[in-house]
């Protein structure tokens, strides 16, 4: 091979490998906010808890399709939740286990079981008190 074309070979490569995200890359995390530190998410409250909380609103997240791992996703999505329940006045988001969903990347909308077509794509929806 000539050299003008290795230089050509390696410049592609190297332009190429500089588009890609690994596995476990947090370039897209969401990170928590200072001021939503105390904001507590439980996948449970009892009867007596629901008479001492009042319901705030509904958060949601979406998160995936972006070289992470399924579980940084959710850390992500969590870290939304609790920045969001902040800026609303709460103090717990309820995320329940059939609260956390997949989607699918090409109609971010449809709302599939964990584990679908993007196996790191999260979505939650969930409630928050005070």
């Amino acid at each position: 091979m000539n050299t003008k074309l290795k230089v050509l070979i390696s410049f592609l490569l190297m332009v190429l490998t500089s588009c890609v995200t690994f596995p476990g890359a947090t370039v897209d995390q969401i990170k928590l906010e200072p001021n939503a530190k105390d904001v507590v998410v439980k996948d449970y409250l009892s009867p007596n808890d629901l008479t001492k909380l009042t319901e705030v609103g509904k958060v949601e997240c979406r998160m995936g399709a972006n070289g992470m791992y399924f579980k940084d996703n959710l850390e992500s999505c969590k870290n939304d939740l609790r920045n969001k329940a902040f800026v609303m006045g709460g103090k717990v988001v309820l995320v329940k286990d059939e609260d956390i969903k997949s989607y699918d990347q090409n109609e971010p909308e449809k709302t599939l079981p964990q584990g679908g077509p993007c196996g790191n794509c999260v979505k939650i929806k969930s409630l928050v008190y005070k």
